[in-house]
């Protein structure tokens, strides 16, 4: 079985704080990092050391960040990226604070405009689940990438929205619900979308829409599952001090991934693998 990971790389510029500063006011760095990331990048990583077959569907221009993010997926054997140099690729500055919460600055790339002539480097019956992340269905990548996937409704689609569930365009959102894909987001994005502060009332609600598992992430708290029906919530028994959380729903959804593939078993175990062993790579 293989994978298909549709997204962005693009290179985090990572900033440590005491706290976000207000408007007009300075803060120090504590320390910061420079590397390569993006949803579907951060995705691919897992996968690819989880051994899981896969292809990244990410575009690579031309500039200072492109060759950097190239220079990353060369080094680690990543040989079937699209190349496109007629831009950039985008960044984003992430400024993290004590309690490990983050604030994203994102400068689009070539990520923000896929184009119909790099889904001819892919043979989509060749994968058995499809993912997409929100960020590029809420610019103008969204209709074209949608498009193309509602040729093979066969696929198992894994979709995660993200921060900006919000921002994606209410026709668009119908059709990607079509699709029936299984859904990952957190619980912040979850509420906000359904507009409630019940968590129960929201997941029904989009139930309703995907027809399909939602996985829902809680923060320290675990995660919980919702599916024709039946909710559960599995808690993380220990607890550990996380100082980043940039890119740990990237991680759990590619941990839920890979345990689909290896054990085609049932989604209850894989998102107790994936509560388990997130912590390995956000820590």
């Amino acid at each position: 079985m293989k994978v298909l990971v549709i997204g962005a790389a693009i290179v985090d510029i990572i900033m440590y704080i005491d706290k976000l500063p207000k408007s007009g006011s300075d803060v120090l760095c504590k320390n910061n990092e420079f590397r390569v990331g993006g949803c579907a990048f951060n995705v691919s990583k897992v996968l690819k050391n989880e051994n899981i077959n896969f292809d990244l569907f990410s575009p690579v221009g031309k500039g200072i960040v492109a060759n950097y993010v190239k220079e990353e997926l060369d080094k680690n054997k990543y040989n079937n990226f699209v190349v496109d140099q007629s831009q950039d690729n985008g960044y984003c500055l992430t400024l993290v604070e004590n309690n490990g919460e983050r604030t994203f600055v994102t400068s689009k790339g070539i990520e923000k405009q896929f184009k119909k002539k790099w889904f001819n480097k892919y043979n989509l019956n060749k994968y058995e689940y499809i993912y997409f992340e929100g960020y590029r269905m809420s610019d103008n990548s969204g209709d074209l990438i949608i498009s193309e996937l509602e040729n093979y409704k066969d696929k198992k689609f894994i979709f995660c929205p993200g921060p900006n569930i919000t921002n994606i365009d209410n026709d668009l959102m119908n059709r990607i619900m079509k699709l029936k894909p299984i859904i990952h987001l957190n619980k912040k994005e979850l509420l906000e979308y359904s507009k409630t502060d019940d968590i129960l009332i929201a997941l029904k609600d989009l139930y309703q829409k995907s027809n399909n598992a939602i996985i829902v992430t809680l923060g320290s708290e675990g995660s919980s599952y919702y599916n024709n029906g039946e909710y559960l919530e599995f808690k993380i028994s220990n607890k550990t001090k996380i100082y980043n959380t940039t890119g740990a729903g990237d991680t759990h959804i590619g941990l839920i991934i890979s345990w689909l593939i290896n054990k085609n078993n049932s989604f209850n175990d894989a998102v107790e693998y994936a509560n388990k062993n997130v912590i390995k790579y956000i820590i």
